[in-house]
């Protein structure tokens, strides 16, 4: 390689790691909004939920007045035979033509079944709303960690480039001490393996670029060039009151998605019950009813009849060969299954409100940590430094300085990813990950101009 070349490494690899990052970038706040109308699951859910919606006013319909009308006509063909006292038989067509019209309004008045089917369709409509909230919960989460996955591989290519340059310069430094008959051999072959490695990790993290942008493309239906990175200047680092736990997994409790979807679904079991019961009780309708006929029969062919009739209507069903009882039998299993997933889904979730409660307050501690250990790093490149220049150091120090401060800017990228992503997940558990929740993260990220927030 010549010397020349390795001088300009340094320069033309940072150039070349951020070129793609000159582009306007996307945002976390774009990236959402874009997500709500574009994405196939949500759209399906949203689908599902019109459809759902419509079960209320159908099991509405069954306690309202209904109202129908009927209407027929007939050309009657009518063949009459009779036998006289002389045992002769007679017979004779009469030919007429009948119609009848009938208008009839029934009103429930005591349908315990119907009621309870209405009662059903109440509780089965909040099970459809609290269905759709969690995919809106789910598709935030999507979102956010496919963008923060793109704003960590981004990183990740920041970092091995700048590796990249620093070791290009020890390298380049150390043709230059050779050539001048100060330097070693192993110096350089040190150089260029580490080089080579680098190289290897370059390839690796633009390949991570290519497959989370990809996710997160599939997510917004658009091209991403590149996103808005984290800005450590803004992002709050808040750890949640320690005695604040249960009041998460109480809120988590009353308002989560999914609970709400295993709630509603055990009190539609229950009505089920309610409703199978109504098999042994009796209906009551009101009815009212407008007939009328013309030439209904032979005796009077030419007769019209107008009827009017209002009254009520009592049906029981005696027997049914057992269907209603086991109609019942069936409904409370199903409520008892319906109850034992409910108890089980809140113990995960109290679970899980937990882990990212932890992972938040954790988070902090962890960042703080890497970032003291940082300036540590960038302390340990100029102590290395200092000593190789008074020849108590060698190369090999100071590149092995450099790659544990690479190391921990990668965790430390990592360990912010995971504080936001636990802080934007405690919220979802909550059914509070809303476009207002992430307006604010988008605050924590470079070039925005809204002030977020820390975890309460």
């Amino acid at each position: 390689m010549p010397a020349l070349h390795a001088a300009r490494w340094p320069a033309l690899l940072l150039a070349g790691a951020l070129l793609p990052l000159s582009s306007p970038a996307l945002d976390l706040r774009e990236s959402f909004q874009a997500a709500m109308t574009q994405d196939s699951d949500l759209l399906a859910a949203r689908s599902a939920a019109e459809a759902g919606r419509e079960i209320l006013p159908m099991a509405r319909g069954q306690l309202l007045p209904g109202l129908s009308v009927s209407y027929s006509r007939f050309d009657n063909d009518l063949n009459t035979r009779s036998t006289n006292f002389a045992g002769d038989t007679n017979s004779f067509d009469s030919r007429y033509p009948s119609e009848n019209a009938l208008l009839t309004l029934r009103q429930p008045l005591y349908r315990p079944n119907v009621l309870a089917a209405y009662q059903q369709a109440k509780s089965h409509l909040q099970s459809v709303e609290a269905t759709l909230g969690k995919a809106v919960q789910d598709l935030a989460l999507r979102v956010s960690e496919a963008y923060f996955n793109v704003i960590l591989a981004e990183e990740g290519l920041r970092v091995a480039m700048a590796q990249q340059a620093a070791i290009a310069a020890q390298f380049d430094a150390a043709r230059r001490a050779l050539a001048a008959g100060q330097g070693t051999r192993t110096d350089i072959d040190d150089a260029q393996s580490r080089l080579d490695l680098n190289r290897a990790q370059e390839l690796g993290a633009r390949q991570q670029i290519d497959e989370t942008r990809h996710r997160l493309e599939s997510l917004i239906n658009q091209p991403v060039t590149s996103v808005s990175p984290l800005d450590r200047a803004v992002l709050q680092l808040e750890a949640p009151a320690a005695t604040s736990l249960n009041l998460w997994i109480a809120r988590a409790e009353a308002t989560n998605p999914e609970q709400l979807d295993l709630k509603a679904q055990v009190e539609t079991y229950r009505l089920g019950a309610v409703r199978a019961r109504a098999g042994h009780k009796p209906s009551i309708d009101l009815i009212a009813q407008r007939s009328l006929n013309k030439s209904d029969n032979i005796t009077n062919p030419d007769a019209t009849y107008l009827n009017s009739q209002i009254g009520v209507q009592v049906s029981l069903s005696l027997y049914s060969g057992g269907a209603v009882n086991s109609q019942i039998r069936q409904a409370v299993a199903n409520q008892h299954e319906a109850e034992q997933q409910q108890e089980a889904a809140r113990r995960r979730l109290e679970t899980e409100v937990r882990r990212q409660f932890n992972a938040v307050t954790v988070g902090v501690l962890k960042i703080h940590a890497l970032e003291q250990a940082e300036r540590s790093t960038d302390e340990a490149i100029k102590s290395n430094e200092k000593s190789f220049a008074a020849g108590v150091r060698s190369r090999l120090d100071i590149l092995n300085a450099q790659g544990q401060r690479s190391q921990v800017l990668l965790e430390l990228a990592q360990e912010r990813v995971n504080y936001v992503l636990s802080h934007l997940r405690l919220l979802a558990l909550t059914g509070g990950l809303n476009l207002a929740e992430i307006s604010t993260v988008n605050g924590w990220l470079a070039g925005s101009d809204i002030a977020g927030q820390g975890p309460q």
